[in-house]
C-alpha cells in the first residue's frame, strides 16, 4: 500500500452520525422528560405548602378547642348579659348588673376588629385579655342542659352543656363542652340570663355585620395563659 492509498483511507469520512430525524425524536423525549419533571416538583411543592396550612391549621383549631374546653368545663355563675358598644372601636362593657370578682371572665365579640375575646378579672376593676381570636367573622354559641328531657323535669343537678361554633377567615372552630360546675339547680347560673333567653336556653349569634346585645360573664378555674390566635 502506498502512502497515498493510505491517508485516503484514514482520512475518508465517515458516514455515521444522527439523522434529522433522531435529532427531532431525542428534542421530544428530552422536552417530555422536563415538562415531567417540573410538573412532579409543582405537585410536590404545591402537596408541601398545602399540608404545612393544614398542620397549621390543625393546631390552632386544637389549641383553641383545648382552651374552650379548659374554660367552660370548670365554670361557674355562668350568665348572660346586655352589652353596652363603645361606638367606632367596637369595644363595650356589660350592663351594670355585671359585678366581677377576681378569676372571673367576660367572653364578648368586637365586631369592628373582628376579634373574639377572653377577658379576665385580677379585681372588680382590673382586667386583662387572656385570648383573642382574630379573624372572626361570625360566632353561635348555645348554652342548654346536658338533657333536656330531664331539665324540664326539674332533676337536681342537671349539668349545662356549651355548644359553639366560631368561623373565621381561614377556618372554623366548632365543638361542645359539659359545663361540668354549673347545673339546672344553681341559682347563679342564669340569673339574668333567665329574664333574656327562654327557659334554661340561651343562644348568642355574634356577626361582623352588626354590633352585639350580648356577652357572656363567668367564673373558671382555668390557669391558662394570655394568648393570641389568628
Amino acid at each position: 500500500m502506498n502512502m497515498k492509498e493510505y491517508f485516503k483511507k484514514y482520512t475518508k469520512q465517515s458516514k455515521k452520525g444522527f439523522t434529522m430525524v433522531e435529532l427531532i425524536a431525542v428534542i421530544v423525549i428530552m422536552s417530555i422528560i422536563s415538562t415531567a419533571t417540573i410538573s412532579i416538583f409543582l405537585a410536590v411543592q404545591t402537596t408541601v405548602r398545602d399540608t404545612s396550612k393544614l398542620t397549621t391549621d390543625q393546631y390552632s383549631t386544637t389549641q383553641m378547642e383545648k382552651f374552650i374546653r379548659n374554660e367552660f368545663q370548670t365554670a361557674s355563675n355562668v350568665d348572660v348579659y346586655y352589652w353596652i358598644s363603645a361606638g367606632s372601636s367596637g369595644e363595650g362593657i356589660p350592663a351594670s348588673d355585671f359585678e366581677p370578682d377576681k378569676d372571673d371572665e367576660l367572653l364578648y365579640y368586637n365586631y369592628v376588629s373582628k376579634q373574639l375575646v377572653f377577658k379576665i378579672y385580677t379585681d372588680s376593676s382590673s382586667s386583662s385579655n387572656k385570648l383573642i381570636i382574630d379573624q372572626v367573622e361570625d360566632v353561635t354559641i348555645d348554652i342548654c342542659p346536658l338533657d333536656h328531657d330531664a331539665a324540664d323535669s326539674e332533676t337536681e343537678n342537671m349539668p349545662y352543656k356549651l355548644v359553639y361554633k366560631v368561623k373565621t377567615t381561614n377556618y372554623t372552630y366548632s365543638g361542645g363542652v359539659v359545663l361540668g360546675n354549673s347545673h339546672v339547680s344553681d341559682s347563679d347560673t342564669f340569673e339574668r340570663g333567665s329574664m333574656l333567653f327562654s327557659g334554661n336556653t340561651a343562644s348568642i349569634h355574634w356577626t361582623s355585620e352588626e354590633a352585639p346585645d350580648y356577652c357572656i360573664g363567668f367564673h373558671s378555674l382555668s390557669t391558662q395563659k394570655n394568648a393570641t390566635t389568628s
